[in-house]
């Protein structure tokens, strides 16, 4: 939906980076197909999968190092 609206003109700015979501983006309780559409969308936009470090702090760095680009 963000890469259409951005397309249309809609909006100015688009995402740099997209998670598939759940506690620390692990996705939990979704199930496995749900979870292949998410990448497969991810991939499509175009976007890095912000995929979970094994911690909290390496999640955070993650994200800062992503925004400093």
């Amino acid at each position: 939906m963000e890469r259409l609206l951005h397309e249309r003109g809609l909006i100015s700015f688009r995402s740099i980076a997209a998670s598939i979501g759940g506690y620390e983006d692990s996705s939990l309780g979704l199930p496995e197909d749900r979870i292949a559409s998410l990448k497969a969308s991810i991939e499509r936009n175009g976007l890095p999968l912000l995929e979970s470090p094994d911690s909290f702090e390496g999640n955070i760095d993650l994200r800062l190092r992503i925004q400093k680009r």
